[in-house]
């Protein structure tokens, strides 16, 4: 792999985990525009298809793990709030890159 799509790869993953936790709606707004540049940086349609593919698979794990946390938050009578909060934010990051996917593969 040549250094600059390495660099690349590295900046989309910092941009998408920092997307995933970040809860200031301006602020997650300029990651998802620097990770949308990043990806288009990255090469060919598919290949930013397949990445998207990779995050959104990911992202369903961390969502189910996430639902896991909150369910034994609850049966331990414990304030799920906070894990409520990561669960929707999570949510939404999935809802953010099916969209891009949508758009990636009819673009």
């Amino acid at each position: 792999m040549c250094p600059q799509r390495f660099i690349i790869e590295q900046n989309i993953d910092h941009f998408h985990s920092r997307f995933l936790f970040e809860e200031d709606p301006e602020i997650r707004d300029m990651l998802l525009r620097l990770l949308v540049e990043e990806e288009n940086k990255f090469g060919s349609r598919q290949e930013k298809i397949d990445a998207v593919n990779r995050k959104i698979t990911r992202g369903l794990v961390l969502i189910e793990k996430q639902s896991e946390i909150i369910e034994r938050i609850h049966k331990n009578g414990g304030d799920i709030s906070i894990a409520e909060k990561t669960f929707s934010l999570l949510r939404q990051s999935q809802e953010a890159l099916t969209k891009f996917l949508s758009l990636a593969e009819t673009g």
